[in-house]
C-alpha cells in the first residue's frame, strides 16, 4: 500500500471510530510486529504460512470479542524480551509522518522521490531520515531498512 502499511491502516481504521474487527494477515514472523499490532488494537494476528488453518479461527475469535494469535507467533511472544520492548517503544514514538518517510526509504526510494511523494523538500526528507535513524539507533541506511522490515513497515 503506498504511503500506508498494514499496521498504520489498522490504526486508522480503529481510531476512526469504526466497530470493525481487524485481523492482521502477515508474512512478518517478528514478535515486535505482533506486539505493535495488538497494542494498536488488532483482534487477530495470523501468519500467512498458517493462514489456511488459522484465518477462519481468527475471524470467529475476533467476532466473539477475543484476540487470536497464530500458535507459532504465540511461542515467539512468550520469548519476547525487554530489549525488544525498548525498540518497540522507540518505533511507536515515531510520528505518522516519520513512519511514512521510513517506509518510503525502506522501499528503496531516494530522498528526492520521498520528497516528491510527500510534497516536502529534499532537505526535509533527509532531516526526517536523520532524526528517525537517531530515534531507532541506526547508524546506516542498511540498518534503517532492516529495522523497518523487522517492524513490518514495508514488505520489500
Amino acid at each position: 500500500m503506498p504511503l500506508l502499511n498494514g499496521l498504520d491502516a489498522c490504526e486508522k481504521i480503529l481510531k476512526s471510530g469504526s466497530t470493525a474487527k481487524v485481523v492482521i494477515l502477515t508474512m512478518h514472523h517478528d514478535a515486535i510486529y505482533a506486539v505493535r499490532a495488538l497494542r494498536i488494537g488488532a483482534s487477530g494476528f495470523v501468519l500467512k504460512n498458517s493462514a489456511s488453518m488459522d484465518l477462519l479461527i481468527a475471524v470467529r475469535t475476533a467476532l466473539d470479542g477475543k484476540t487470536y494469535v497464530s500458535p507459532q507467533m504465540a511461542e515467539q511472544l512468550e520469548l519476547y524480551s525487554q530489549t525488544s520492548s525498548k525498540e518497540l517503544e522507540e518505533t511507536m514514538s515515531l510520528t505518522p509522518r516519520q513512519r511514512e518517510v521510513l517506509q518510503l526509504f525502506a522501499e528503496g526510494h531516494s530522498a528526492r522521490k520521498v520528497a516528491e511523494v510527500l510534497n516536502i523538500s529534499v532537505r526535509t526528507a533527509e532531516n526526517h531520515k536523520a532524526h528517525i535513524m537517531s530515534i531507532l539507533g541506526a547508524s546506516s541506511t542498511a540498518e534503517l531498512i532492516r529495522c523497518a522490515l523487522r517492524l513490518g513497515l514495508t514488505s520489500n
